[in-house]
């Protein structure tokens, strides 16, 4: 998937833990005061699909529809809690469906939870995953697709960048769907921040930039391919991402100074080439 390629170049190490082993960081469910990120993320999902592919007027009728749904599934935590977190629900998606009013001329909602699997977009690299949605121009001759985002924008990703291997999916999500509708030109991708944590952001990445720099990007999926085939998971560390990973007690303390040591490492060479070249 996109982002398992992504969480590659983030840290190997991270990858291996969470995608290789399986690695799961330790939560107690009792603990949980609220609703986690994963499956609030999952209800903003869910609530944007159901409103677009039924048409509907009423955005607040489609998420009380979910909400029910998500109690009914017990992961929605303390009552108290998660009646503000309806709220803010409710309102983020309102002023959200406000706005893609107001940018959608020209354009029609079209696919929505778009699953695509083994497609093949440089060898060895075959994807799979799901686009949220795609539009269509009015005369259908073109098409662009939408990335919700929930979270906040990550340091680094921006217009028609790959951040270092670290934001490939709107360009990856490119090829998908240019592979799901041939007949089309699938001349962007977009993520949509339409949360106050991603401040209502948009970062795009377009099918111009993307034909300009293809040869950097199929570059970039055979480090990770050739790397991954070789067993080499060694840790990229740094310290905001150390201090905000799931598995830093694995790594330890010192990870940052192991880390100095072993920069000269032949085995990384391909890979630190492509991080100095983002510094």
């Amino acid at each position: 998937s996109t982002t398992s390629l992504e969480d590659f170049f983030g840290c190997p190490f991270y990858y291996f833990q969470k995608h290789v082993l399986g690695t799961e960081p330790w939560e107690e469910p009792e603990a949980a005061l609220s609703i986690n990120a994963l499956d609030l993320g999952s209800l903003y999902h869910s609530i944007l699909e159901d409103y677009y592919k039924s048409q509907a007027h009423d955005v607040v009728a489609v998420a009380e529809k979910h909400f029910r749904e998500f109690e009914r599934r017990g992961v929605t935590g303390y009552p108290t809690v998660w009646e503000i977190k309806k709220q803010v629900v409710v309102e983020e998606l309102s002023a959200f469906v406000e706005r893609d009013r107001a940018t959608t001329a020209g354009w029609q909602p079209a696919k929505f939870e778009e699953e695509f699997n083994g497609i093949a977009v440089a060898p060895p690299i075959r994807l799979r995953g799901k686009i949220d949605r795609i539009d269509l121009s009015d005369d259908s001759s073109r098409a662009r697709v939408l990335d919700y985002k929930t979270g906040k924008q990550p340091r680094g990703v921006r217009d028609d960048s790959f951040a270092g291997g670290e934001a490939l999916q709107l360009p990856l999500y490119i090829l998908a769907a240019q592979q799901l509708l041939p007949k089309v030109t699938v001349e962007s991708a977009s993520y949509l921040y339409f949360t106050l944590r991603g401040s209502y952001r948009t970062v795009t990445f377009t099918r111009s930039a993307l034909d300009e720099r293809r040869p950097e990007l199929t570059s970039l999926l055979d480090t990770a391919a050739n790397l991954i085939r070789s067993g080499v998971f060694a840790q990229h560390a740094t310290v905001e991402g150390c201090r905000r990973c799931d598995f830093r007690p694995i790594c330890g303390n010192g990870i940052l100074k192991l880390y100095d040591l072993k920069q000269n490492d032949a085995h990384m060479e391909a890979f630190r080439a492509i991080k100095e070249s983002v510094k």
